[in-house]
């Protein structure tokens, strides 16, 4: 069992991405013992300088939705895990955010949540299928899992989704979020603590465009990324042993 793991969920068209955000993320000073890359769907050979970095080539857990393989993460055999989606940017230590903190999990409340357009009625009902108060939705693009609440989450969190994926729970937004919903479904069945992130620990680009020094993980969105690298100058990742193969 290891101490601190870094996770991403990939798939072969998403090398540069991924190689931008982990050049930020090694740059950035964050304490971990190991980064693991679920590449989904293919095997693209890719290695990297950091032994540190381990990719393993998985097959969809849903052949339709890919995000469902976000459930890849809750078998990972560590203390600590880190879940970052490859539109991320790491400008400060993630150790800033889970230091000194406890809970289960630290998230940040997704965007979506209790907007106008936020079905209340049905989100809900989502809760009352899982626990017995309601919960926000929070974002899944950056999350941090301690105490083993990433092994505690996996069950309830693939019924969630597949509630969602067969519509006998009404999706309170976008239908293409259930892997959200279903975490913090599971997170309500699993009566895991949680300690909310803020703005600065995780950045929405689509809200929030702005990187002072307190910014930890600046999510870009995937329309966004390429600007985003253009307006914050990310030097040219160099971090791959076999740059040839970048899928």
């Amino acid at each position: 069992m290891i101490g601190t793991c870094i996770v991403y969920v990939c798939s072969p068209d998403r090398y540069r991405q991924l190689s931008y955000s982990l050049s930020t993320l090694l740059r950035s000073g964050t304490t971990f013992d190991r980064i693991v890359v679920f590449c989904v769907g293919a095997d693209p050979s890719w290695t990297f300088d950091d032994a540190r970095i381990e990719v393993r080539p998985v097959s969809p857990l849903y052949a339709d939705y890919f995000y469902g393989n976000k459930l890849l993460l809750c078998g990972v055999e560590a203390d600590r895990v880190v879940f970052l989606d490859t539109d991320t940017l790491v400008f400060s230590p993630i150790d800033r955010v889970w230091t000194g903190r406890g809970a289960d999990v630290l998230a940040r409340v997704a965007s979506a949540y209790d907007t106008p357009e936020w079905n209340r009625d049905a989100w809900r009902e989502a809760c009352s299928r899982f626990g017995d108060h309601v919960v926000p939705m929070y974002n899944g693009g950056f999350v941090i899992f301690q105490n083993g609440a990433h092994r505690r989450a996996g069950p309830d969190w693939k019924r969630a989704m597949e509630l969602y994926r067969s519509r006998e729970l009404v999706a309170p937004f976008d239908e293409r979020m259930s892997d959200q919903y279903g975490l913090s479904l599971a997170m309500l069945a699993g009566r895991m603590s949680c300690d909310e992130m803020g703005r600065r620990h995780h950045t929405f680009g689509w809200l929030d465009p702005d990187v002072s020094r307190e910014t930890v993980v600046f999510h870009t969105a995937n329309p966004l990324f390429d600007w985003y690298i253009g307006q914050f100058r990310i030097p040219e990742p160099r971090i791959a042993a076999n740059p040839e193969q970048r899928g």
